[in-house]
């Protein structure tokens, strides 16, 4: 059976869990190349997919934001996160990813109804990698050479899981939760993170990119957080949410287009990130208290007077 989900107005394929998984067994795993038909159409699924790429090169497009993935590099897809992958075709070979699939409660029961790859640290499994200080949650695609023994686990996983001897889901527990802490291990600092540092990356970033599309999800995954830390992070060190805070930037370069510039405000706005005129109209004003025609003609009448010979002594 053919299910969708509906999002950003169009329906996203699901592959849902009782489809992959077998019996009661809350785990899969096999190689892109087993399910051909899913590499380049957009879909989504209720479980957590670790995908380490085996060879060849991809564009991985999720929620309309595209990464370029190589050989030896590992990225993780959370619940109903609709993407797909177009293959590159380089000298170095086809496409083809190792993709594991699971629900959070096969490491742990206690984590049943968790559906982001960040919530599993909570289970008391992983509790050395808990920092009551910073709290961090750090990206979850991977570049780095010693990540190459990946490679020889994902593999003994594979063969444990086609081969079905006796104890087998035990192994696989055992051999998903070395993988996760050895994720962890990548992308937990040993030492105290000075957060202050990850938002004023995250400022310059809005800075140079305001006029793109910016969701604070991008923002968390470029400043190695979880979006829920770091909106409660943003705020913290800001001030402000995450939301109002980009938008009194696109307003403040609204203001700069508007006074120094003869653009017509409908250019305006698309110029500086808002994708509704209206919507644009009631920040605009929110902010300045002056419709953005208002604000022109304010600059307009103050220049001129300031343009005024005064009269002599």
């Amino acid at each position: 059976m053919v299910y969708f989900f509906r999002t950003m107005n169009k329906n996203v394929l699901i592959l849902t869990s009782n489809e992959l998984f077998h019996s009661d067994l809350d785990f899969y795993i096999h190689k892109s190349s087993d399910l051909p038909d899913f590499i380049e159409t957009e879909h989504c699924h209720d479980f957590i997919e670790i995908s380490y790429v085996l060879s060849g090169e991809c564009d991985h497009i999720e929620n309309e934001t595209v990464r370029r993935y190589k050989k030896g590099d590992l990225f993780i897809i959370n619940y109903l996160t609709p993407h797909f992958d177009i293959k590159i075709m380089p000298d170095n070979g086809p496409f083809v990813t190792c993709d594991l699939a699971f629900r959070p409660e096969f490491i742990d029961m206690s984590l049943a109804g968790k559906t982001d790859f960040f919530d599993i640290r909570s289970s008391f499994l992983f509790r050395s990698f808990l920092s009551v200080k910073t709290d961090l949650n750090a990206s979850v695609n991977l570049h780095d050479n010693s990540f190459n023994e990946i490679e020889s686990l994902l593999k003994k996983m594979l063969d444990e899981y086609r081969n079905r001897q006796k104890g087998y889901a035990d192994i696989l527990r055992i051999y998903l939760l070395e993988l996760l802490i050895k994720i962890f291990r990548q992308t937990e600092p040993d030492k105290p993170v000075n957060t202050e540092s990850y938002i004023d990356l995250a400022l310059r970033f809005i800075q140079d990119n305001y006029s793109e599309k910016i969701s604070i999800k991008d923002i968390a995954y470029r400043s190695f957080f979880s979006k829920s830390y770091f909106a409660q992070l943003f705020k913290k060190t800001t001030g402000v949410c995450f939301s109002d805070y980009l938008q009194k930037v696109r307003v403040e370069k609204a203001c700069e287009l508007l006074r120094s510039t003869g653009f017509p405000i409908e250019e305006i706005v698309p110029a500086v990130g808002f994708c509704d005129t209206k919507f644009f109209y009631t920040v605009f004003k929110k902010q300045l208290g002056l419709t953005p025609g208002e604000y022109r003609r304010s600059c307009r009448g103050a220049a001129s007077r300031s343009e005024q010979p005064t009269d002599p002594i």
